[in-house]
């Protein structure tokens, strides 16, 4: 596990009560400012949302900087995974039908949200920043080849908490359900276990062996009871912790045995530890037995006191013997001692619950995959003077603008970045993105070589006039010419188109250099460029140098290298929005244009319902279409790379592995992270899309 105590990131936390909510901040595994305390209001959602927006800002600008994360612990029953609080909330009443509280927060602040019960949250802390590695390092320290990865956490307060982290990785459960409050109690089956172990359970017994049914202490005046420092039923005081930790062992000794592992305590009541530990000890040394009569361990490892130094130097020593590799004299350690151990929390459990929210938000933060998700953008209009109408109708946006020739769906140009419309990312751009996420993002073999760059740009285009006629160049020349700059391949998917549209794309006939400049120079440069009458469906793959120009009546995607250098050749006389005459790169155009003649130069592909007809395979990209009238299920965990889905006909839903499911309409172009393993489109009745990727 990475050590994050130099880590600069910032994580806001909480401690969500049913009375305060205490606010904090995080940085290198310590608070870097005072905390804010404020109401809950938790009866009312409004408000006490309000409350949580509230304290929240109130810290970042306390601590002066955006944070990087927000996560805390908040009472269940929840969808922790999705942040989704609801269900019998005592505490907070209001979110008993169920209330976003991880999307409202993703969506205020821009950042991910992560919410855990806080039996979880301390045990993630103690196994990642407390005991486990602390025990690890004493073993180390006492010469033992012995080393621990799993750990049950346990919190004795108003209720029984806990947290179980496998090898590094917390379990959260298919249902967010990991409980042990409502084991069976060890006296009577038919009552839940937290009866004997919490506030109330000391309470009770306490009155039961006392007599006193009246009083009105508490834990922790019981404990002074037992210590003589107050008057009571000093024996009754020492049996009611005993009694708690002889019920809390029995449940202890059915989840140790289940993942074998070390024991933590925390919570307030440990202060009785000396009273505490030798009934919970007992239960997990007890005996039970066979049918038969044999008599078995009640845990089938040897169980010590970690706190007891002469425990410990004994659990550090084990059984460790040397034995010889068959055949040899080679000789290897062998321990066959099979043990656990348990002690109390050195941290104490406010401050491991703390730890555990701060370093669950940085390792899903550095795990990336687990944060990504399908996400869609907010599309950059574009006004020109050969621009149409159709494209807010087609995407289902309003807009003021007129003349819109270009809707940029994706975009990585510099000035020009994509923003995240959806999901807890939203308001991130682009680029950010790839800065935070790399190859979890993009794929490594995509980050190694363009760095934060997105490689591909997504247009729809609207021809309402004949846009000019133009080449790009190859990524060489660019290179040279352009700083470094790509070039741009391009291709074009016609999504509607007129009776009489047309496009023109290659030469029709064979010409030199020189007569390039004298057509352009007397207005016949269009006559040697193939003219294409065009229908929905048609395909034009445009590599780097083909002379083309999109024509009136077409409607189209365009999915090309991320460049907007362009050559424009010529331009048919007219006049750009400032009235002037647009800028002609007839030079430069001469030693960029791909002089070859093709007899076609129209790609053709085998159209086949619900399944992948791959359109354009090149070194830039590889689009296919996808004509659905049933669900798709595609397979990425073979692609070292993203997968963008640009919906041309039809609406439908596009789920992935890690349980997001996401809404995608007509003109709506999404993007599914590298991390993804799969994905299922679900269309409603018939939905066309294309798939393109790098």
């Amino acid at each position: 596990m990475k050590d994050y105590r130099n880590d600069n990131r910032v994580v806001l936390t909480l401690d969500a009560g049913g009375t305060n909510m205490v606010f904090g901040a995080m940085r290198g595994g310590e608070f870097i400012t005072a905390p804010i305390t404020l109401p809950s209001n938790s009866s009312e959602l409004d408000l006490c949302l309000q409350t949580m927006v509230k304290g929240f800002k109130a810290i970042i600008e306390a601590i002066g900087c955006e944070p990087d994360a927000i996560s805390f612990a908040f009472p269940g029953p929840a969808d922790y995974p999705h942040g989704i609080i609801g269900g019998y909330l005592p505490n907070f009443p209001s979110f008993r039908d169920g209330v976003a509280l991880g999307p409202f927060l993703s969506r205020t602040f821009g950042v991910p949200v992560f919410i855990n019960n806080d039996g979880d949250l301390f045990g993630y802390g103690e196994a990642v920043g407390g005991m486990l590695p602390e025990i690890n390092a004493r073993l180390e320290a006492a010469g033992s080849a012995k080393r621990y990865r799993n750990l049950i956490g346990y919190t004795f307060g108003t209720g029984f908490g806990i947290g179980v982290v496998v090898n590094g990785e917390l379990n959260r459960g298919d249902n967010s359900c990991v409980e042990t409050f409502c084991l069976p109690h060890k006296d009577d089956r038919n009552i839940i276990v937290e009866e004997g172990v919490a506030v109330r359970a000391v309470k009770r017994v306490y009155a039961e062996i006392s007599g006193d049914k009246d009083h009105k202490f508490e834990p922790k005046d019981i404990y002074d009871i037992a210590e003589g420092k107050i008057p009571g039923n000093v024996e009754a005081a020492k049996e009611a912790f005993r009694k708690m930790g002889e019920v809390a062992g029995d449940a202890m000794a059915t989840a140790v045995t289940l993942t074998d592992g070390l024991i933590v305590i925390g919570g307030g009541i440990t202060a009785a530890k000396k009273y505490i530990m030798p009934g919970l000890l007992a239960s997990l040394r007890s005996k039970m037995h066979t049918l038969g009569g044999d008599e078995l361990n009640r845990v089938q490892m040897e169980v010590y006191d970690l706190d007891n130094e002469e425990e410990f130097a004994a659990f550090a020593k084990g059984s460790e013997r040397k034995i010889k590799i068959y055949g040899s004299d080679e000789e290897v350690t062998y321990d066959p001692q099979k043990r656990i151990g348990v002690c109390l929390s050195k941290m104490g459990a406010s401050k491991a619950i703390s730890t555990g929210a701060w370093l669950f938000a940085l390792d899903r933060l550095d795990a990336g995959e687990d944060l990504l998700y399908p996400m869609k953008f907010e599309p950059y209009l574009k006004t020109v003077i050969w621009g149409g109408s159709g494209i807010p109708g087609f995407k289902g946006i309003e807009t003021d603008q007129e003349k819109i020739g270009e809707s940029w769906e994706l975009s990585g140009v510099k000035g020009h970045e994509s923003i995240v419309a959806n999901g807890p990312l939203a308001g991130k751009n682009i680029t950010a993105l790839i800065d935070r996420y790399k190859e979890q993002l993009i794929g490594k073999s995509n980050w190694l070589k363009n760095g934060n760059e997105f490689p591909l740009l997504i247009k729809f285009i609207d021809a309402e006039k004949d846009l000019s006629l133009q080449v790009h160049p190859d990524d060489e020349l660019a290179a040279v010419r352009h700083n470094g700059s790509k070039g741009k391949s391009e291709m074009w998917y016609i999504i509607d188109a007129k009776p009489d549209a047309h496009l023109l794309s290659g030469l029709s006939k064979k010409i030199t250099p020189e007569e390039y400049e004298q057509r352009v120079a007397d207005n016949t440069i269009t006559d040697v460029i193939a003219r294409h009458n065009v229908k929905a469906g048609d395909v034009y793959n445009l590599p780097a140098g083909r002379i083309h120009a999109i024509c009136a009546g077409t409607f189209l995607a365009e999915i090309q290298e991320t460049s907007d250098i362009t050559y424009r050749i010529y331009d048919y006389g007219r006049l750009g929005l400032d009235g002037k005459p647009r800028e002609l790169h007839t030079e430069l155009a001469k030693d960029a244009i791909d002089y070859t003649v093709h007899d076609d130069y129209k790609t053709q592909y085998k159209h086949h319902m619900n399944e992948e007809c791959v359109l354009v395979q090149c070194e830039h990209f590889t689009t296919s279409l996808l004509d659905l009238d049933r669900p798709f299920h595609k397979d990425l965990s073979y692609l070292d790379t993203f997968l963008i889905l640009i919906c041309t006909e039809g609406s439908g839903m596009v789920k992935d592995n890690k349980g997001n499911t996401v809404p995608l309409h007509r003109g709506e172009t999404m993007l599914i992270p590298a991390s993804t393993q799969e994905i299922r489109i679900v269309p409603d009745g018939k939905m066309k899309l294309l798939s393109s990727f790098v």
